[in-house]
């Protein structure tokens, strides 16, 4: 059966509504090493602070979780009026996570439109601490070697079934040189 045309009409509606009702939240999150790259006992220093349609929100509240690799360090909960700090240190060679939770007075997640989409206002940061110090966690296996020198052999036994298709140049693109 048939949605009445009035009907569609007034849930169209209900629904742009609403779209213009959502609030758009974003984060503003700084860290005092743009690249997020660190050394091992070098402080890293979080800023946050939650926006509602790019202003600092007011009556909301964040909760920022805190971890060091997958251990939970902290969880702070605070105002989301003015912008939260956030210090840690590692003294090893790994990853740091700030995840950051925007909330009502009674502490229900807040949703709304976050980077285009309708989600829970939860934001992410990281920052790696001498990642090229970072090993592996388990020891190469013995037949690693072996293994993929038998996996690339068996690739080269699979016939190549080349084809060239030529797309035409489309304005606003370089044309090829070849």
């Amino acid at each position: 059966m048939k949605t009445p045309l009035r009907n569609r009409l007034a849930i169209a509606i209900a629904l742009l509504a609403l779209r213009l009702n959502a609030q758009d939240y974003t984060m503003d999150f700084r860290m005092n090493h743009p690249d997020g790259i660190y050394r091992t006992g070098e402080t890293i220093v979080v800023s946050a602070q939650l926006l509602e349609d790019g202003k600092p929100v007011k009556d909301k509240l964040l909760r920022y979780v805190l971890s060091h690799d997958v251990n939970h360090v902290k969880t702070i909960d605070g105002s989301a009026d003015t912008p939260v700090t956030i210090e840690t240190t590692m003294d090893h060679p790994g990853w740091c996570r700030v995840l950051a939770f925007g909330m009502d007075q009674n502490k229900k997640m807040l949703t709304g439109t976050v980077n285009g989409h309708h989600k829970d206002a939860c934001f992410e940061i990281g920052a790696m601490v001498d990642p090229l110090a970072i090993k592996q966690g388990a020891p190469t296996p013995e037949d690693f070697t072996a293994f993929w020198t038998q996996q690339k052999a068996g690739l080269k036994q699979v016939p190549m079934d080349v084809k060239y298709k030529p797309v035409p140049n489309t304005p606003g693109h370089r044309k090829s040189i070849l």
